[in-house]
């Protein structure tokens, strides 16, 4: 099964499941073909609406695996769960959509081998489809590298991809994950890791891949938005702030709220809602003071057809980029 070695560091891979369960086995079988064998694997049912479905796919890996069932805490709490007993110095992150290529572990071991002060490292990935299309790359859609401070962090001038490798120890230190955020949990760990002094690096090899579903939580809009406000509003209360940071943290929030307006205002569309369309994008251009939403506004008043036309034709493109 596993080849044992005193001269490796054992590694936790935690993968939470909660709906995804057809895609387990891909998940697991992305584990197991791993080059880098010093490793446990720990399976978190959450509560998943797809149980008995679950309970079939992993019975062939049940020698192979920790599992644990608990009720619905969201991934946030499924991966605190598997924190709190994971065996390994390591742990890795793994959602339960997703694969890793076979020299995942071993690439980013080997980083975090190199350089004792870093606490997590990130790899590059690429973005596929449900049936498997690969897409784009992470670091084709998003800035990568170089010094990954906080600040740099909350203004998204760098953006870490989720499926880390880390140390245990400073993940524990920090807190875990906030069980309260549906979605950026990750985000909101990795500030309060570099706010504590850790080290955050990144590893410029595509050593995973990520499925982009429309069920999924990061799928929805002004979900995300409307939860990145809640944890922007609590970054004050988990850590001591500068004047300037505080300063960043409102201009972060003045921006996701505007851009809120606009979700909510698109959404409103669709619904056939003209006037809140018109309430919520007037209010997402009073921040923004773009022209295209203010074109968006003055046509919706007198030809709203043809932005819904639009904004649909606009939508179909994103999705099939």
């Amino acid at each position: 099964m596993i080849a044992r070695s005193e001269s490796e560091a054992l590694v936790s891979v935690i993968i939470p499941v909660y709906g995804t369960a057809p895609f387990v086995p891909d998940a697991l079988d992305s584990v197991l073909r791993q080059t880098y064998r010093h490793y446990e694997i720990i399976v978190v049912n959450d509560g998943s609406p797809d149980s008995d479905l679950l309970e079939k796919v992993v019975e062939p890996y049940r020698d192979q695996i920790t599992y644990l069932v608990q009720e619905n805490r969201g991934s946030s709490g499924a991966r605190n769960t598997a924190l709190k007993i994971a065996q390994g110095e390591y742990v890795a992150m793994l959602d339960s959509d997703d694969y890793w290529h076979p020299e995942y572990l071993a690439s980013q071991l080997s980083v975090l081998a190199a350089d004792r002060t870093i606490d997590v490292v990130y790899p590059d990935a690429v973005r596929v489809s449900s049936d498997g299309k690969r897409k784009r790359q992470f670091s084709d859609e998003h800035p990568v590298g170089g010094e990954v401070s906080f600040l740099r962090v909350l203004v998204r001038e760098v953006q870490i991809y989720g499926g880390v490798t880390a140390r245990r120890e400073p993940l524990l230190r920090v807190g875990l994950y906030d069980e309260d955020l549906v979605t950026g949990e990750d985000f909101d760990l990795w500030l309060r890791v570099l706010k504590a002094g850790g080290r955050i690096a990144y590893n410029d090899r595509v050593l995973a891949y990520y499925r982009e579903r429309a069920g999924s939580l990061t799928s929805n809009r002004v979900s995300l938005k409307k939860n990145m406000l809640k944890l922007l509003d609590g970054l004050g209360r988990k850590m001591e702030l500068t004047a300037e940071e505080r300063a960043v943290i409102d201009r972060q929030r003045s921006t996701v709220a505007a851009n809120l307006s606009l979700s909510e205002g698109k959404q409103a569309l669709i619904a056939g809602d003209r006037t809140t369309a018109i309430t919520k994008l007037t209010a997402a251009f009073e921040h923004t003071k773009r022209r295209k939403h203010w074109a968006a506004i003055v046509t919706l008043r007198i030809a709203p057809r043809w932005v819904l036309q639009f904004y649909r034709l606009t939508e179909r493109w994103q999705r099939a980029r």
